[in-house]
């Protein structure tokens, strides 16, 4: 080969790279563009997780505080004291920054079966109805059902704009065996 095929193999190489990458680039933005506007136009929107509090009325113990309601996990539960259940207890959790929240999904009840006590969603109370308080003070009353162990959905008229959402507690189901009141997982939906 001469001097001239070789430099001409490595110029073409290097407009293919240059074609690589831009290919490459123009596809990540499209990515990118195709998730923020599903963001912005999905019913449901995104899981919002960033949280720089989560506090309570009380809980019953070290093993029942209210980020166990935000852990991913049914063998845990948020419980306040029993006590509490005269004063509607209620939980408040508050935002890093300002969300667009959608809607609310939430796990009732201590949502477990336990190998020695047995199934913990009868045994302990549940909740029947909650009012739900954003920032601006708006209210939503929601009446949830019982055994329905999956969980159970508040849809928000429309989006509203909030730094902090509180469940608080009207009413409960009667458990079985035990006189606690527990929420196993609370979700929030919207734009973050």
């Amino acid at each position: 080969m001469n001097k001239f095929n070789v430099g001409f193999s490595r110029k073409k190489n290097t407009f293919a790279k240059r074609d690589v990458l831009l290919i490459t680039a123009v596809a990540v933005i499209l990515i990118c563009l195709f998730i923020l506007v599903s963001m912005i136009f999905s019913k449901s929107g995104t899981r919002i997780k960033a949280f720089s509090s989560i506090f309570a009325s009380s809980d019953k113990s070290k093993y029942y505080k209210p980020q166990k309601a935000f852990d991913d996990k049914l063998k845990t539960a948020w419980t306040p004291k029993k006590q509490d259940k005269e004063r509607f207890p209620w939980i408040k959790v508050l935002f890093k920054k300002t969300v667009t929240l959608k809607k609310i999904k939430l796990i009732n009840g201590f949502n477990y079966k336990h190998k020695y006590y047995g199934d913990l969603y009868e045994k302990n109370n549940r909740v029947r109805s909650v009012r739900i308080v954003l920032s601006d003070y708006s209210s939503y009353y929601w009446m949830l059902r019982d055994n329905e162990r999956d969980f159970q959905v508040l849809e928000l008229p429309d989006p509203k704009k909030t730094h902090s959402v509180k469940i608080i507690i009207h009413s409960i189901y009667k458990g079985t065996t035990w006189d606690d009141l527990s929420i196993s997982e609370i979700r929030f939906y919207g734009i973050q």
